[in-house]
């Protein structure tokens, strides 16, 4: 049955993302053009961003019950956590992501990694912003980089001894509360990841025939990273639809057009749907094998 639901899902996603691609060139704004080289690049980052979350997702289980999950189980998860975000509130990804998690791992425990998860995402997008907007051209005040710059350097350090000392209250005590990674590693790798995501949008030019600078890319990629944020946060709406394209194309202002924000935002949504629906094929194709498997 889950297997049944994730195929709709995937096959519902892959409609929309056909119609988006044909509402893209039925705009006169710009050229749709195939570059090569940049589709390569998409599809390494793609590559990337899968492992990567993956990695993030075992070191997590991995310090909660002792023993790490299987790659394909990872990967499982990581498919039903992009595939279900489509439905509004993210219940079925959120809930599927942590389903899939060794027996002995409590309900409290399965909670608190999913959204310790949603937190190393959200810390590293944004830290990935603010290091695509210090090397860009947008103009922004000194101060507000350095406090923002400030601010995600001390978030690892004061969320893992604030979360430390709640766990071990008597309240919570034994409730199987998952602890924030201490672990370099686990940061790097979830900035590693914000970095990944973002940069596509360095490279959505290369299909819309602009021409920009360098220093505009990073920029782009910058009001990028807001959008995604802000669908993050708005998460009733289904992959926080409506919201980043509204906000990428404000926060792209000063770079480019509005017209042409707009069909870069679209090209955007394109390629994360695109990269949601392989998720989502994935998984469907893992949980298909494991059945099989296990009849």
């Amino acid at each position: 049955m889950a297997t049944h639901a994730a195929w709709l899902l995937v096959v519902g996603i892959l409609i929309s993302s056909v119609v988006l691609w044909r509402q893209v060139q039925a705009l006169d704004t710009l050229t749709l053009v195939w570059n090569f080289p940049a589709l390569l690049s998409l599809l390494l980052f793609a590559g990337l961003a899968y492992g990567l979350s993956v990695l993030i997702w075992r070191r997590l289980v991995q310090s909660t019950c002792g023993q790490a999950p299987y790659w394909k189980d990872g990967l499982r998860g990581l498919g039903w956590l992009l595939v279900g975000k489509y439905l509004p509130g993210k219940v079925v990804g959120l809930v599927g992501r942590g389903a899939i998690l060794p027996e002995s791992v409590t309900t409290s425990a399965r909670i608190w990694l999913v959204l310790v998860e949603q937190a190393l995402g959200v810390w590293g997008l944004v830290s990935a912003m603010v290091i695509f907007a210090s090397f860009s051209s947008i103009n922004i005040p000194v101060e507000v980089l350095g406090l923002a710059t400030a601010l995600c350097l001390a978030v690892p350090w004061i969320g893992v001894r604030v979360f430390a000392a709640v766990a071990t209250l008597p309240r919570f005590a034994g409730a199987g509360l998952v602890r924030l990674p201490s672990s370099v590693i686990t940061w790097m790798a979830s900035l590693l990841l914000g970095l990944v995501v973002l940069s596509p949008a360095m490279l959505v030019d290369e299909f819309v025939g602009l021409d920009l600078h360098r220093l505009d890319k990073l920029g782009l990629a910058a009001a990028y990273g807001a959008s995604v944020v802000a669908g993050m946060v708005v998460f009733v709406l289904p992959a926080g639809i409506g919201v980043r394209e509204a906000v990428f194309v404000a926060a792209s202002s000063s770079i480019v057009a509005p017209h042409e924000a707009l069909v870069v935002a679209l090209v955007l949504r394109l390629w994360s749907v695109t990269f949601d629906l392989t998720g989502g094929a994935m998984a469907a194709l893992l949980s298909m094998n494991r059945n099989s498997s296990s009849g």
